[in-house]
């Protein structure tokens, strides 16, 4: 029973980070709402943060003039 309590109290902060990826030919930019800073992520590459206090965007590199 102890371990099941401690499973269900651990289970929200395990689920907290979700991955994000880029694609060969995108860039991935991260949006901090509580700081409101931008940090610009390099193509082909996974990250993980927590979505409630950021946001994701990826742009195509490839249809730029």
């Amino acid at each position: 029973m102890k371990r099941l309590i401690a499973l269900l109290a651990l289970l929200p902060l395990a689920a907290g980070c979700t991955p994000h990826t880029t694609q060969a030919t995108q860039v991935g930019v991260r949006f901090n709402k509580i700081t409101r800073s931008s940090e610009t992520s390099d193509p082909g590459a996974t990250y993980f943060f927590m979505p409630i206090i950021n946001d994701w965007a990826t742009y195509d590199t490839s249809t730029q003039n």
